[in-house]
């Protein structure tokens, strides 16, 4: 469990995570199962070697990502196998034609893609759990702890600004937004920046705490335009009175969820 998080969110993210291992777990097999179908047919030797490469790929994915512990591990982990399966996909677009496995290799791009989206999902949610670790105060080695808290930052202000938020729930967009203010504002940390260090450890701790600053102006920054960019109570209603037409209950979800913006 997330300590820093409260009950509600914990719960949210922590069954989040939860979910995608099973889907990914799911997937795999899936695919595993398919690749060796492909495999039994004669004419699959013109891309056994690929087909073997994908196979073992997947699998070391799956069983590194079940052993790591450390978030930003499996942050770098879950990118890089991203990667990788884009290769395959389009790999595997080349054989879809062929006469007899055409339809298997169909099948295994699908599952291929699925497994894609999966991890894409799966990423905001990962990222979340390592800047939410990161902000712990520091136990021991200070330029670890800093070193972590902006690859965090980093990664979080990436997803900002895909605006790809909506995994993150909204109490934790407002602790980062909270933790930025503060980190950007804190006047001892404007005049650490300021003090030339003779010793390199403590340079290299100056020059971390100067990026993290301007990468939480920058988190402030994409936190206020994914503000403006979000529809206001006006704005629905305009839509609600303009919108040609209704199917089911749209209308009604729609007042619904007004009503609720409205309470907030």
């Amino acid at each position: 469990m997330i300590t820093s998080l409260s009950t509600e969110d914990n719960i949210e993210i922590t069954n989040s995570l939860q979910q995608f291992s099973l889907i990914l777990s799911n997937n795999i097999k899936k695919i595993v199962n398919n690749l060796n179908e492909i495999l039994k047919y004669d004419n699959a030797d013109i891309f056994i070697y690929e087909i073997t490469e994908c196979t073992k790929t997947i699998s070391e994915f799956n069983l590194k990502y079940e052993q790591l512990e450390k978030p930003l591990e499996k942050i770098k982990l879950i990118q890089d196998f991203r990667n990788n399966l884009k290769n395959f996909i389009i790999k595997r677009q080349e054989y879809t034609t062929d006469e007899v496995v055409g339809e298997l290799i169909k099948e295994s791009l699908v599952n291929l893609k699925t497994l894609e989206k999966t991890l894409k999902e799966a990423e905001p949610l990962q990222i979340t759990v390592a800047y939410l670790e990161a902000i712990k105060k520091p136990v021991d080695d200070k330029l670890s702890w800093l070193q972590n808290l902006y690859s965090s930052m980093f990664y979080m202000l990436e997803i900002l600004e895909d605006g790809n938020v909506a995994l993150i729930p909204k109490n934790i967009l407002k602790t980062i937004e909270t933790t930025s203010e503060a980190l950007s504002s804190n006047k001892a940390l404007r005049d650490y920046i300021k003090t030339s260090k003779n010793d390199e450890n403590e340079e290299k701790i100056r020059n971390y705490i100067n990026s993290i600053r301007q990468a939480a102006k920058a988190t402030l920054w994409e936190l206020k335009k994914l503000k403006e960019e979000q529809p206001n109570i006006q704005s629905l209603l305009k839509f609600i009175q303009s919108s040609p037409e209704w199917k089911g209950d749209d209308f009604e979800e729609c007042l619904d969820f007004i009503n609720e913006e409205r309470r907030k």
